[in-house]
């Protein structure tokens, strides 16, 4: 549950901080910033020894499928914001 909120949340900021999220360009963007977040705190896990290491590379997968999830969730949440008639 953490890293797709975290996936979320990531690719909300990525789309905040680089502006527009109505193109193919944006959301490639956040697609790959949010893999490079989520690999790097994997990173971060293995090295302070974060996670048991029997369940090392199950759990990295698990949490890298989650972080792309979320920032999949934003991109289509994203779209849907772009694509609504604005009345004000």
């Amino acid at each position: 549950m953490m890293h797709l909120l975290a996936g979320f949340s990531g690719g909300l900021v990525i789309a905040w901080f680089f502006g527009p999220t109505n193109t193919l360009k944006s959301t490639v963007l956040i697609l790959v910033g949010m893999l490079i977040i989520g690999i790097a705190w994997e990173v971060l896990e293995y090295i302070l020894n974060l996670i048991q290491p029997i369940h090392y590379w199950q759990d990295t997968i698990f949490d890298l499928i989650a972080d792309m999830a979320g920032a999949i969730l934003i991109c289509i949440y994203l779209y849907i914001i772009e694509r609504t008639p604005k009345f004000f």
